[in-house]
């Protein structure tokens, strides 16, 4: 690197629309300044944000500007990353939850788990994380069913029970006693597994396979007015086919192709904002199994994707023209992983 001439003289680099502003001078600035225009892409940048986001420099000054984009690109410093906290909540196999495992220790996703839990004590998962050395947990769901709790303490309730069942719509069609009884013990278990998240601050909660429904009770601690905390992949087009059987009644409406969404949760069924969707062919000659399989090695790719989008600081909460939140990728990339998806799919 050039050394100074002049004690105090420095690069002063900033950006301008899509130019790198490198200026040399004194400080006050206005004294010895000058200044070249060095492209962004030129270093390796994508945008002004990824910049912005992952290098600083204050170099010290040559008497001239020479040589300055090289100086830049062999000895930019970059920034560790903050990684995502992320808490993963399964249920079954775990293979979503191996995707994201896969993709944290190759190095594509800025992120560290800090705790699996699931609501069976035999899913498969939980021996995937364990053979990673990630923290697992079992909060088993059937403890509140009415066979082993028969009645219910209305004590260890949460103070907010009642306006929580006032804003839940996870339940319908049901007398008002029945919705009362099974959201109560809905809430107990939540409470449980509120007690093992709470000391890990996780910064985003990934449910991969988790076949519980979730309160609001438990979506308020996460949930923001300007910021969702809770991530889900669904195995079909939202908002098409909610529910627990995606790729099944895809199937079965005899649809000519399928679909992945990922989104963020809110207070109904599969009802929260849609961060990224892709598609997949349904060929006559296929099976429901074939169907699966090709929506899962989409499932696998999306959903560490979409979480990476939101490490780097690449989603956008915005209003849409019914007033309802939606989300923006930033990423200049997102086109090009998406077609490359659909492509994969389409690959026969």
């Amino acid at each position: 690197m050039p050394q100074s001439r002049h004690r105090g003289l420095l690069y002063l680099i900033s950006l301008d629309s899509d130019k790198l502003i490198v200026g040399a001078g004194f400080i006050p600035a206005r004294r010895r300044v000058r200044s070249k225009s060095v492209s962004t892409n030129k270093l390796g940048f994508s945008n002004r944000k990824n910049f912005h986001q992952h290098y600083h420099f204050c170099y010290p000054a040559s008497d001239d500007l020479k040589g300055v984009e090289e100086i830049m690109r062999c000895d930019k410093v970059k920034e560790k990353t903050k990684k995502l906290k992320l808490a993963v909540l399964i249920s079954g196999g775990g293979t979503n939850l191996q995707a994201i495992i896969d993709h944290i220790e190759a190095g594509k996703l800025d992120a560290e788990i800090s705790l699996v839990m699931s609501n069976n004590p035999d899913a498969y998962g939980l021996v995937r994380a364990q053979k990673h050395g990630i923290p697992t947990a079992v909060v088993d769901y059937r403890n509140y069913g009415k066979k082993l709790l028969p009645e219910i303490n209305e004590g260890n309730l949460p103070e907010e029970f009642g306006e929580v069942s006032k804003r839940q719509r996870i339940y319908s069609d049901l007398p008002p006693e029945e919705i009362r009884d099974r959201l109560a013990r809905l809430v107990l278990a939540e409470q449980e597994v509120l007690a093992l998240l709470k000391p890990l601050h996780p910064d985003l909660i990934c449910l991969a396979g988790f076949m519980r429904l979730i309160s609001p009770y438990f979506i308020g601690h996460y949930n923001k007015k300007d910021r969702y905390g809770i991530m889900n992949i669904h195995p079909a087009l939202l908002p098409a086919f909610p529910g627990t059987d995606g790729y099944g009644d895809t199937f079965a409406h005899g649809c000519r192709f399928g679909g992945i969404t990922v989104h963020f949760v809110d207070e109904g069924e599969d009802t929260g904002p849609i961060i990224a969707q892709t598609i997949y062919p349904i060929w006559p000659e296929d099976s429901l199994e074939v169907v699966r399989r090709r929506g899962l090695e989409l499932e696998y790719a999306l959903y560490s994707q979409s979480i990476q989008w939101m490490a780097q600081g690449d989603l956008e909460l915005v209003k849409g023209e019914d007033g309802r939140p939606q989300v923006r990728i930033h990423d200049p990339e997102y086109p090009k992983f998406i077609e490359q998806l659909i492509q994969q799919a389409f690959s026969r």
